[in-house]
């Protein structure tokens, strides 16, 4: 599965065009404020970076990271081909990273990653202190001196409604990341104050969170390396290749193997864009994109055997760190039944994925807000297509088909109001399914691909144009699957 993209000329009203059976196909972008993630100007990065600096031989330095640090802005840094065992961080801004297909092989120590940028220096220690009357927001960071007035600064706020509960909380609210401007700073009270006006249209919406994030990078490219990890069962938290703190990073043509924890790993990063990445085995995730990244753009990844999820958004370390604005296309997983190709966790909002691929795997689980699932095929999978967790709200998944469906579920509900562990009150609402057809392989029918947890709530739920073995979904088969009458289901449609 590979598809190129190109974007038209104008920020203004972005498109992008996909080459699919010799024919380009134009993709409206979207503009709705209600469907941000179709929007793409918010991704900004529509093609790699071009240098007009020096082009730098790894092969006449002692290491990778030597090689590196003898970059300056605007250099080319070529590796050639060959396998490297060594641990690099990336560091230098305005650089590219490309390759003749080398390999950089994570040493066996205790080092997490073999390639990667570093941690940011603000995102954990920022706290929202106050507000002026005409919007400006106040806010503590561990040391306000580096920031001057007429800085642009970005910084992810961490929203939830009122009286929710703070364990959990992030799976009802919403996040926001924006660059604002310094407007004042007050170095003896560690405090910066920006011009922030709350921008979601939810009511009853307070600040809880917020953080103010550095970059340890900006505008990087890295085309054609290849990463391997330490053994996954000698290094559990393996993360082959980290980006981490980065600001514009472009990475292409890429193999990762023997990911630990983490295959690729995004964290505090914006405006990141992966493409031709293929991923080998791993032990929970493919790529895993939270710690409040956002704006991430991920295409053509093709992922080979990952315990959990070959591509997720969520949150980490604060309910801050909370993911959005996630633009996937074009997702093969080959993996085993436990697993999930696409997963949003809790934290992560406003992410679409589009023409997702599923052999012998479960292809989405839903677990937070604005979720759209657009295009797919399923193949041979004999646990539930789709599920249901924590508190997903406006989500849809629409127009694909499963084939040879084993005995598995199709629709799994799997909300548990009160009961619902540290997340607490799961429920959801506003979810649509459209457009699905199904090809049983096992002995279920229609009355029994799907389940509802007995504490579900969900306040509108649809259906819509779901066959199954030829057979039209309709109200009654949906009332019959298990637990339909002690679960709490309002505003059911089945068309």
């Amino acid at each position: 599965m590979r598809w190129n993209y190109r974007h038209d000329n104008s920020w203004q009203t972005p498109t992008i065009k996909r080459r699919k059976n010799g024919q380009w196909v134009t993709i409206d972008s979207g503009s709705s404020s209600s469907d941000r993630g179709n929007d793409l100007s918010r991704f900004y990065m529509d093609r790699p970076p071009e240098r007009s600096g020096d082009r730098i031989d790894a092969s006449n330095y002692s290491s990778l990271q030597a090689a590196h640090d003898a970059l300056s802005e605007g250099d080319t840094l070529f590796i050639p081909s060959g396998t490297y065992v060594e641990r690099f961080t990336i560091s230098q801004d305005h650089i590219t990273i490309e390759s003749n297909d080398a390999w950089v092989v994570q040493p066996d120590n205790n080092e997490t990653h073999a390639v990667g940028m570093g941690d940011p220096g603000h995102n954990s220690d920022a706290s929202l202190v106050g507000s002026h009357d005409n919007g400006d927001k106040v806010i503590r960071v561990s040391d306000a001196s580096p920031f001057s007035i007429g800085d642009d600064i970005y910084i992810a706020e961490y929203r939830r409604p009122y009286g929710e509960p703070q364990s959990g909380g992030a799976s009802g609210a919403d996040t926001t990341h924006e660059y604002r401007t310094v407007t004042s700073v007050d170095p003896t009270n560690d405090t910066i104050t920006v011009h922030y006006p709350i921008l979601l249209p939810y009511p009853n919406i307070e600040n809880t969170e917020v953080g103010v994030m550095d970059w340890f990078a900006e505008d990087v490219h890295i085309t054609g390396l290849n990463i391997r990890g330490t053994d996954p069962t000698d290094r559990p938290d393996s993360r082959p290749f980290q980006i981490q703190g980065g600001k514009d990073v472009w990475a292409d043509n890429m193999q990762i193997e023997d990911g630990g924890r983490n295959a690729m790993y995004v964290s505090r990063s914006m405006r990141t864009r992966l493409d031709q990445i293929d991923l080998g085995p791993s032990q929970q995730y493919g790529i895993n994109v939270f710690h409040g990244s956002t704006h991430t753009m991920i295409t053509n990844v093709t992922a080979n055997n990952i315990g959990r999820y070959a591509v997720r958004f969520g949150i980490g370390g604060g309910t801050s760190r909370c993911s959005s604005d996630g633009y996937v296309d074009g997702v093969t997983g080959i993996n085993g039944d436990s697993s999930f190709v696409t997963n949003v966790h809790w934290g992560g909002f406003f992410v679409n994925f589009y023409n997702v691929e599923a052999t012998a795997s479960k292809v989405l689980r839903i677990r937070s807000r604005h979720i759209t699932l657009d295009g797919f095929e399923s193949y041979g999978n004999s646990q539930n297509e789709f599920a249901t967790r924590q508190r997903p709200f406006h989500c849809t998944v629409k127009n694909g088909n499963i084939y040879n469906k084993q005995d598995g579920l199709v629709f799994l509900m799997n909300l548990r109001g009160e009961d619902g562990g540290v997340y607490g009150n799961e429920r959801g609402g506003d979810l649509t399914f459209e457009n699905i057809s199904i090809e049983p392989y096992g002995d279920r029918d229609i009355t029994e691909i799907g389940f509802f947890h007995e504490n579900c709530e969900i306040d509108g739920l649809h259906f819509k144009n779901i066959t199954y073995d030829g057979q039209q979904l309709e109200r009654p088969h949906v009332e019959s699957w298990a637990n339909y009458d002690s679960a709490n289901i309002t505003n059911l449609t089945v068309d």
